[in-house]
């Protein structure tokens, strides 16, 4: 979580919303409380508690939505690498829009989340999208007027199907962030790629890129 921690906070973030599962909640805190001086020092962090997360990922979401205050607010992975400038350029982009990647080089494209676009919005957006031009990046901004309780009538709400319900309601465009370096870590293989692997050159990038920014960091 460290990760995705720094470079928000460098990006400017200055409120985070952790939703964290019931059953490692108190690790989830122990490792915030744990973050580099930056994080602590200058983010307001808020924990809330998922005690079903039999429901997915998407409904995680939902549970944060009532402590979201601004009119848009970024969601993101906390198992996804990636430097502040991804986070700016999705975030400059206006409305609601999805980070895409549409030549991604650090991921297996194979296992991750796909993203069609048709006339300019998000149509759909998931692992099984056969036709697609864009690979889900983790990182988006969403507007906080959108149809979230449409969107949260289903037992199980997983974060794409949740996201492709409001795209359905609203346009919600997507931000390419290609050339732009980012991973994400869902496997011990991923992380042996991430620390001595292909995916190594990621977190040199990120940490180069902390280091520009003032941020002392370990490796």
């Amino acid at each position: 979580m460290h990760y995705p921690l720094t470079s928000l906070t460098a990006a400017g973030v200055e409120r985070v919303v952790v939703v964290a599962n019931v059953r490692t909640s108190s690790i989830i805190k122990e490792v915030v409380e744990s973050a580099p001086q930056i994080i602590t020092d200058n983010v307001d962090v808020e924990f809330i508690i998922n005690k079903a997360p039999e429901r997915g990922n998407g409904y995680s979401l939902l549970l944060a939505i009532p402590s979201i205050n601004e009119s848009r607010f970024i969601v993101s992975m906390a198992d996804h690498i990636y430097p502040p400038r991804l986070v700016k350029l999705i975030y400059s982009a206006s409305g609601s829009v999805l980070g895409g990647d549409s030549s991604p080089k650090y991921i297996d494209v194979r296992e991750s989340t796909k993203i069609h676009v048709e006339d300019g919005r998000v149509s759909r957006i998931g692992k099984d999208v056969r036709y697609f031009e864009y690979v889900d990046v983790g990182v988006h901004v969403l507007e906080r007027d959108l149809n979230y309780r449409k969107c949260s009538v289903e037992d199980i709400i997983e974060l794409s199907s949740l996201l492709e319900c409001l795209a359905r309601d609203s346009i919600i465009r997507v931000a390419d962030v290609a050339g732009t370096p980012w991973t994400e870590v869902d496997t011990y293989e991923d992380y042996l790629e991430v620390t001595s692997g292909s995916r190594r050159p990621v977190v040199e990038e990120v940490l180069s890129e902390w280091r520009d920014l003032g941020i002392s960091v370990r490796k």
